[in-house]
């Protein structure tokens, strides 16, 4: 058993050396990917990007790196490895690859910020691609992450126009925009005016305004009751301590309901969005097939 497994160690280890010398440095990690064996695809994409520093090698290897990431769904570390790519000694296609890729994978990682200041910075260095449909079908797509629905509006029209396929909408779904709350503003309600569940009836929650209300209340009707009572230790620790602590929790949840409403809110009109946009290409795909 030691041996056999001494001569797979030292196989695993000697085959990527012999395939070089062969004279493609890709194809054992090629096959590796191929194979769905990502991970350590990624390790052998990553060796070729540190023997082969600043070549058009190491960015080909690290885009089929990138690739394994996202079959990991390691977007993060993805957009990551793609952002310490250095373009400046390969051609223009290539360097478009490495920054289109970086977009899609920062958009997969949830950072819809990282991924429009790529989009911005192709249409920067890239003009003519400016209007590609994945361009500008990343770029509404963004700009819906970032609550910026007002200039997603203008993005989508052009979208539409350019790649709809003639496909219409039965309503333009940003001509109803989203209400969103103020997490800042319900904070402030239930601050300053307790006893009331201001802060949460503003947020959208009256059953946990109603009940955050009589809590508050009957803590500090408890606590005066006590004290009248002489009970002082009994007032202050109860009646007091227990109006403190649904007082602070009352206001940290209003601002947290109202973030979660508008989370929701937010989700609900992109994907309406998404889904219209799709639908688009679908039609865009169709009309194209019909008219070959």
């Amino acid at each position: 058993m030691s041996i056999r497994r001494f001569c797979l160690i030292c196989k695993f280890l000697c085959v990527p050396f012999l395939i070089k010398a062969q004279g493609n440095l890709f194809r054992y990690a090629d096959s590796l990917q191929g194979a769905g064996h990502y991970a350590v695809a990624a390790v052998e994409y990553e060796r070729i990007i540190f023997e082969r520093p600043g070549t058009t090698e190491a960015v080909l290897a690290a885009l089929s790196k990138a690739n394994c990431e996202k079959m990991l769904g390691r977007y993060d570390q993805a957009a990551a490895g793609l952002d310490a790519v250095n373009t400046a000694a390969v051609s223009d296609s290539l360097r478009y690859r490495v920054l289109f890729e970086g977009m899609v994978c920062a958009y997969l990682a949830h950072e819809p910020a990282s991924a429009f200041s790529k989009q911005e910075m192709i249409a920067h260095y890239f003009p003519d691609s400016a209007a590609s449909r994945d361009l500008l079908l990343l770029k509404v797509l963004c700009l819906n992450e970032l609550k910026k629905w007002h200039q997603a509006d203008t993005v989508y029209k052009r979208y539409m126009k350019l790649w709809g396929g003639g496909y219409v909408l039965a309503s333009d779904p940003y001509l109803h925009l989203p209400k969103l709350k103020d997490p800042e503003k319900a904070e402030r309600l239930s601050a300053y005016l307790p006893f009331t569940g201001a802060g949460l009836f503003y947020a959208g929650d009256v059953p946990e305004g109603l009940l955050n209300m009589a809590l508050q209340v009957g803590f500090i009707a408890f606590g005066a009751y006590s004290v009248l009572a002489e009970r002082y230790i009994t007032g202050v620790l109860i009646g007091v301590g227990g109006y403190a602590a649904f007082y602070h929790g009352g206001v940290r949840r209003a601002r947290r309901l109202a973030e979660l409403h508008n989370e929701r809110v937010s989700i609900g009109f992109n994907n309406l969005v998404r889904a219209g946009l799709m639908a688009a290409g679908t039609s865009a795909e169709t009309s194209s097939g019909n008219s070959r």
